[in-house]
């Protein structure tokens, strides 16, 4: 128990004396059941839209928000251990969360302003405090692993860049704010989705996947080959870098065009190919791996979806809309993100890591909600009118998946751990 002396805010001595992910976890829990409720009320009607664009606010909060706070939870704790060093103590990371969730909720009430100056400047000035909150995060990060003498250092390492690029698109992001400059903030938010979440994802997933597979993943070190990692990075650059160029400059030439067509295909035939492969070894009762293979056959989805609407697009059709993109963000990155923060924090609460029957349901849930938004993307895409349909229920099934997955996982992160002996079993492993 903290000592009453403990300096500091009463409701705030539990989360500064406790692991460093609990305090946050929780600051990122929060934001995203607050944006998850916020946006399904923006698209229900339910609240009305300031001088803001309401698709460029609802990207930067999905992708610049809840996510790094995960992220430097996350890192705080077991990225630590990967590079041979203690957790960062919460005290020391608590400035870096609080001034993000504080910067986050500006920028929430900057979206309900009318006046297009004002909502500019205090969108802008939100984003610069989320930044500052984000930079001293990532600098002690990234100072720990320039120190650190493990010889592996590689998945920390591309985490580390990542998330110095994410920094730059997110100052950009603020500067396009600024000065009402939207094809720069979409530009900048598109780069930082694939480059600094997609890679991120992708380093940790690539290391931890094996410690959460456990006994249903024989032949360990060849269950994560270093080329895998490097595909999976040099797609996502890939198409950070091409959505970019696009949003800023308009139509790529057709053999760029082209040739990035043949990668995605090429990409998402491979990854699918993985998602069935691991059929083989996973046990798909051990529900945990059968969301983490869900995942993966939504980024599969995401790349397949985008070879065909980039190739119907050269042929002079109208494309998917943003039926890709959806497959990718709320499909692969929500899916292993319900998945994964679940797992570490039901591990650090001394609870069973494996899916309980809630947390499937809720997945089950969040499956719906990800299929109803890239079916409406593709309606909207045809100009079909039924797509409103499809997106609200996707909102909606979002926001309850959301809000609900919250109420269940923040007790854990403000209650003590549970020290009790937990039997063993395939696909329940220690904290990595």
């Amino acid at each position: 128990m903290t000592a009453p002396s403990t300096p500091g805010p009463r409701w705030l001595r539990p989360w500064l004396d406790g692991e460093p992910h609990r305090l946050a976890f929780a600051a990122g829990a929060l934001l995203l059941a607050a944006v998850a409720a916020w946006w399904c009320a923006r698209v229900l009607g339910f609240v009305s839209g300031g001088a803001l664009p309401a698709a460029e606010s609802h990207a930067i909060l999905m992708t610049f928000g809840f996510m790094p706070l995960f992220f430097g939870g996350f890192l705080a704790g077991a990225g630590s251990r990967w590079l041979g060093q203690p957790p960062l103590p919460a005290r020391e990371l608590a400035p870096a969360v609080l001034l993000q969730l504080a910067g986050w909720l500006v920028f929430l009430a900057a979206t309900a302003l009318d006046a297009a100056g004002a909502a500019a400047a205090t969108a802008s000035a939100a984003l610069l405090a989320v930044a500052a909150g984000q930079a001293m995060a990532w600098r002690r990060f990234a100072a720990r692993v320039s120190a650190s003498t493990r010889p592996d250092r590689v998945h920390a390492g591309v985490i580390a860049l990542a998330g110095a690029i994410g920094l730059f698109a997110l100052l950009a992001t603020a500067a396009a704010m600024a000065v009402h400059d939207v094809p720069l903030a979409r530009a900048a938010v598109r780069a930082a989705l694939w480059i600094h979440v997609g890679c991120t994802f992708a380093a940790a997933a690539h290391r931890m996947i094996p410690f959460l597979g456990g006994a249903a993943w024989p032949a360990f070190d060849a269950r994560r080959p270093r080329w895998l990692l490097e595909a999976l990075a040099a797609v996502f650059v890939l198409e950070g870098v091409a959505d970019a160029a696009d949003l800023l400059r308009g139509a790529t030439p057709m053999p760029l065009q082209l040739a990035r067509t043949v990668v995605e295909a090429l990409a998402g035939a491979g990854t699918l190919g993985i998602a069935l492969r691991w059929g083989v070894v996973q046990d798909l009762r051990i529900r945990l791996l059968a969301m983490l293979r869900l995942a993966v056959a939504w980024l599969a989805v995401s790349l397949l979806l985008a070879a065909l609407s980039h190739g119907l697009a050269l042929a002079g059709h109208a494309g998917l809309g943003t039926a890709p993109l959806h497959a990718y963000a709320m499909g692969f990155l929500g899916s292993t993100m319900l998945a994964m923060v679940a797992r570490f924090i039901a591990g650090h609460a001394g609870r069973t890591v494996a899916a309980d029957a809630p947390l499937w349901r809720l997945f089950v849930l969040q499956q719906a909600a990800v299929a109803a938004r890239v079916a409406g993307g593709v309606l909207d895409a045809l100009g079909i009118a039924q797509a409103h349909v499809a997106i609200a229920f996707a909102a909606v099934a979002w926001a309850l998946v959301c809000v609900l997955w919250v109420a269940r996982y923040l007790p854990l992160l403000a209650g003590p751990r549970l020290e009790r002996p937990r039997p063993g079993r395939a696909g329940d492993a220690p904290s990595a």
